[in-house]
């Protein structure tokens, strides 16, 4: 049980990945990131009916501020600046919510047969492996994807990434769903002040979207006092 929810918690987070790189691409970082909290809805809500873990008042209140700041940005991104060839995109940070909502779930679930986070971790990456694998075989990108010069803008990253998904499945090894998955969402903020910083010339960096992401860290921090 715990081995079958670690390897599709793996599935899951390949998908989330792909969905959230093209999201970035075609949306930009900051809608991407701003509309990503909205993921602990799903693990919330899922967290509740799946695994008994109990509601309380902040966390009514948490999601209220979510789904309003959702709405703000999603209204936002469909005025004058987005055409119509793009608004179909708009839908990846949905799917990307989706999917990584309903990961924190399994990795839950998993920990509570088996709560050896390194392990659980280890075996979702060895499925995001073989995930990533059947799809660049299908997609024929094999020799562009395996160039030496490629891994160097992608392995920092990909390392980054893999701390931060192991910190998680340590987390949630030792919390609640609907008390940790909140927290591991708060990206918004880090995104924009690297983005301030690195990623001025390639993005705007407005202040409207840390508006937006601040009423839905505002839910958060809702959702985290118990």
């Amino acid at each position: 049980m715990s081995r079958t929810c670690s390897f599709l918690s793996g599935i899951l987070i390949g998908f989330a990945r792909l969905f959230f790189y093209k999201s970035v691409e075609k949306v930009g970082a900051l809608f991407t990131s701003s509309f990503s909290p909205s993921a602990p809805i799903i693990s919330v809500l899922l967290a509740v009916i799946i695994l008994s873990e109990r509601p309380w008042i902040g966390l009514f209140m948490g999601l209220a501020c979510i789904v309003v700041g959702s709405i703000i940005i999603e209204a936002s991104m469909h005025k004058g600046s987005i055409k119509g060839s793009r608004t179909s995109w708009m839908t990846l940070p949905i799917l990307y919510a989706f999917t990584a909502g309903f990961n924190d779930v399994l990795r839950k679930q998993a920990l509570l047969v088996l709560n050896q986070p390194l392990f659980g971790t280890t075996i979702a990456y060895t499925s995001t492996l073989l995930l990533y694998t059947i799809l660049i075989l299908l997609t024929n990108n094999m020799a562009q994807i395996t160039k030496i010069e490629n891994f160097k803008y992608f392995w920092k990253s990909g390392l980054a990434i893999a701390i931060g998904q192991l910190s998680s499945f340590c987390a949630l090894s030792i919390g609640e769903v609907v008390k940790v998955a909140p927290l591991i969402y708060t990206e918004p903020l880090f995104v924009f002040m690297l983005s301030k910083i690195i990623n001025v010339r390639s993005e705007k960096v407005s202040w409207k979207p840390v508006l937006d992401a601040s009423t839905i860290l505002l839910g958060i921090l809702f959702l985290s006092i118990y």
